[in-house]
C-alpha cells in the first residue's frame, strides 16, 4: 500500500472512527517513512 491509498483509506474510515483512524494513520505514516 502507497502512502496515497493509506490516505484514500484513513479518508474513508475517519468518517466512521475519526480518532482512533487519526492515531492508526499516524503510526502508519511512521511505518511507511
Amino acid at each position: 500500500m502507497n502512502p496515497f491509498e493509506a490516505l484514500e483509506v484513513g479518508v474513508g474510515a475517519q468518517a466512521d472512527l475519526p480518532q482512533i483512524w487519526e492515531l492508526d494513520m499516524a503510526l502508519v505514516l511512521l511505518l511507511i517513512f
